[in-house]
């Protein structure tokens, strides 16, 4: 199996993905449309930007804290495999959803419950 890169301002995640929770996107950005006098609406293609989902395994709490203490800082700059470019690209992103639960407690461990990203281009 393939693993992807995975790092979030400069450290390096990519253990906790999950074998099959790697997605990337590519969204187009266009200029707001205005319509002319004849009817006719216009707009353009500015650009298309990143969009990376990534399912997280169930991992210590000191790993996901860590994770999250890089995701406080805006912009995010996240490492990644674009599978539309077919190369590894590092944007500036934005996180859009990180909600965590506790799993389990053993033997004096917690443990996160695996749960999903989803980072855009910003």
């Amino acid at each position: 199996m393939t693993h992807f890169p995975f790092t979030v301002n400069g450290v390096d995640f990519s253990a906790l993905v999950h074998k099959w929770g790697y997605r990337t996107n590519r969204v187009p950005v266009y200029t707001p449309q205005v319509q002319t006098l004849d009817g006719v609406s216009h707009f353009s293609l500015i650009r298309t930007k990143g969009v990376l989902t990534v399912t997280l395994n169930p991992a210590e709490k000191e790993k996901m804290q860590q994770l999250a203490e890089e995701l406080q800082t805006l912009p995010v700059k996240v490492k990644y495999h674009s599978f539309q470019t077919g190369t590894t690209v590092e944007e500036n992103m934005s996180v859009q959803d990180m909600s965590m639960a506790l799993l389990l407690s053993s033997a004096g461990k917690d443990w996160i419950g695996g749960f999903e990203l989803t980072f855009e281009q910003m």
